[in-house]
């Protein structure tokens, strides 16, 4: 993991661009990516450049690349995980749902996958829960074998990000 200090979120696609660039080919590595990321050219750099693959959070600041993961996860999602985890007084069930698409599909360069992770966290307090929340992440990855992979890849790969 390579990190670097920026003056404000002004410049963290660039500073990101300039960490890319300092590695070389990564050929059979995947970057991923905060969702800040997916509006500058960090993510084509990680494929062109670096001949990696990116896993890129999709939010509303690219809300036609958002909208696009949303549309096309509604109509058909071949591929699905499941994951559970218990501790620290909750548990946390995830589920992704991934499909294989274009770029041209999804308007976004070297998109060969696009998802939805759903998160459902209860908080338990006594050994009774006492909170539930729930939310959704899209997202964009470039990997042209996703549906080879398959969805589990894909659950490890948002859970790494987060560690």
């Amino acid at each position: 993991m390579r990190q670097t200090v920026v003056e404000n979120k002004n410049h963290e696609d660039e500073a990101a661009r300039n960490i890319l660039a300092g590695i070389g080919e990564m050929q059979g590595t995947t970057f991923t990516f905060d969702a800040l990321h997916t509006k500058g050219g960090a993510t084509s750099q990680a494929v062109e450049y670096n001949k990696a693959d990116y896993f890129a959070i999709v939010k509303n600041n690219t809300r036609a690349l958002r909208k696009k993961a949303e549309d096309l996860i509604e109509k058909k999602v071949p591929y699905t995980a499941e994951s559970f985890d218990n501790g620290h007084g909750r548990i946390e069930k995830r589920k992704l749902e991934l499909l294989c698409v274009t770029p041209q599909q999804m308007e976004y360069p070297h998109c060969h996958a696009c998802g939805k992770i759903t998160r459902v966290r209860e908080t338990v307090r006594g050994g009774k829960v006492v909170g539930v929340s729930s939310e959704e992440e899209y997202f964009a990855a470039s990997h042209k074998n996703a549906g080879m992979l398959g969805a589990d890849f894909f659950l490890h790969a948002a859970r790494e990000h987060w560690q």
